[in-house]
């Protein structure tokens, strides 16, 4: 079988799954595929897809989404309800991707939500399933209110064809096996494939008292839901659960395959890629951009042209007692003129050389072009202040060396030995954040 509703601790304060601990149980459970639906977010697909991968296990991207019947309705009373969608090609990723966007634009009181004609517009490429007791469908059940659980069941039917499935529960409350035997009578009758899930928000059996615990930091448990049995469960203990579909479980287990067997792996995984710019006319690359860029930064802050006095008064500062006694501090020490002018060319040179190897020149400019916009609205940026070059450029407005702050905060230059004895390429590192 393969588990289809499943939150990591991407599931903020609902979930407590870590995504390497669960590829090593899948892996021993033999699985080869898995469907990751964290609540309302995307936030962990890339991540959780490599790392299923180093397992050998297919990480299908998923979501459980709030759907209401209006998102333009903000009514703290409105209802809404969950619903799985499944990544089924890269379209149904794409597609996904914008719901979940639109979704976070129409929060409210804490849901991103969805509605219908959003789904319609965007349903192209995916899976979707009734999702828990917390669904659409399950609720007008628990409601004695079949007629209207039965037309929203041909309507999802109608949008999604074949890639609708209803969806029942492992969990043994009583409340859940009673709402199980209905959805499984009302899939056979309207001709929809079931499947079913056992909504895991923990590991391990024994890690549902500490869930208990964990979920009491966030909000009130919402209605119809259930953490009951919500762990990893091997298939014979999915069987042994659901008691009032026992006729039912095969089937259902085996359309979680069929399932898996749809989905490909949607997301593309590859090394960081480093962006690049449009440079002005007359430089030859974007590093020969970026050293004019500091150069004219060096003399416009005067840097060229201090006299020793003037740099001096620059590097030093005025510190007060609690007597608000004033005392001026030595900020960077210094005897001669050409002593601090080496230091800051000696760190600019050091900057340049590892931006240059690190092959991060790009990423320079794109920040100096995003922030020289941004300052002329009056915004600036607070990153990134440990760079002589950042400063120079005009992408910071602190001089490290005056603030003794380290280069090697923002680019780890541990690297540089490995890059120039050719063990590793540029690709393999990381863009700060």
């Amino acid at each position: 079988m393969t588990h289809l509703h499943l939150h990591t601790f991407y599931s903020l304060l609902d979930a407590m799954i870590k995504p390497e601990e669960l590829a090593k149980k899948l892996k021993e459970m033999g699985h080869t595929a898995v469907a990751i639906t964290d609540h309302g977010n995307l936030y962990g697909a890339v991540e959780i897809t490599g790392i299923m991968a180093k397992y050998g296990i297919k990480a299908i991207t998923g979501c459980e989404m709030y759907i209401c019947d209006d998102v333009t309705v903000q009514n703290k009373d409105s209802r809404y309800y969950h619903l799985i969608l499944l990544c089924k090609n890269n379209t149904g990723r794409l597609n996904l991707n914008k719901l979940v966007s639109q979704s976070t634009l129409h929060k409210y009181y804490g849901k991103p939500r969805i509605d219908f004609s959003m789904l319609e517009q965007y349903h192209e490429g995916l899976i979707c399933t009734s999702a828990c007791m917390a669904g659409e469908i399950a609720r007008h059940l628990q409601a004695d209110d079949k007629d209207t659980a039965r037309e929203i069941a041909l309507k999802y039917k109608k949008l999604f064809g074949d890639d609708f499935y209803i969806e029942y529960q492992s969990h043994e409350v009583r409340e859940q096996q009673i709402l199980n035997r209905q959805l499984v009578e009302l899939a056979e009758e309207l001709d929809i494939p079931y499947i079913v899930t056992c909504d895991a928000h923990y590991l391990n059996k024994e890690d549902q008292k500490y869930h208990s615990i964990f979920v009491k930091i966030g909000s009130t448990r919402e209605v119809g839901e259930t953490y009951d049995d919500c762990y990893v469960q091997t298939e014979e203990e999915i069987l042994d659960k659901c008691v009032s579909t026992k006729q039912y479980n095969a089937k259902a287990i085996a359309n979680t395959d069929v399932i898996a067997e749809k989905c490909e792996n949607t997301i593309p995984l590859s090394a960081p890629i480093m962006p690049h710019v449009s440079i002005p006319d007359g430089y030859e690359s974007e590093l020969a951009y970026l050293k004019q860029l500091c150069n004219d930064g060096y003399i416009k802050k005067g840097f060229a042209s201090w006299t020793l006095e003037q740099w001096k008064q620059y590097l030093t500062e005025t510190v007060y007692d609690e007597n608000g006694n004033a005392e001026i501090h030595e900020i960077v020490h210094f005897d001669t003129l050409q002593e601090i002018r080496k230091m800051y060319i000696d760190r600019i040179r050091y900057e340049m050389n590892a931006v240059e190897k690190m092959g991060f020149e790009g990423y320079y400019l794109l920040v100096h072009s995003y922030v020289s916009c941004v300052k002329r609205r009056g915004i600036a940026r607070g990153s990134a202040g440990g760079s002589i070059v950042a400063y120079l450029a005009g992408i910071v407005d602190i001089d490290p060396i005056k603030y003794g702050l380290y280069f090697e905060r923002f680019i780890d230059t541990g690297a540089l030995p490995l890059l120039e004895q050719g063990k590793i390429t540029p690709k393999q590192l990381k863009i700060p954040d």
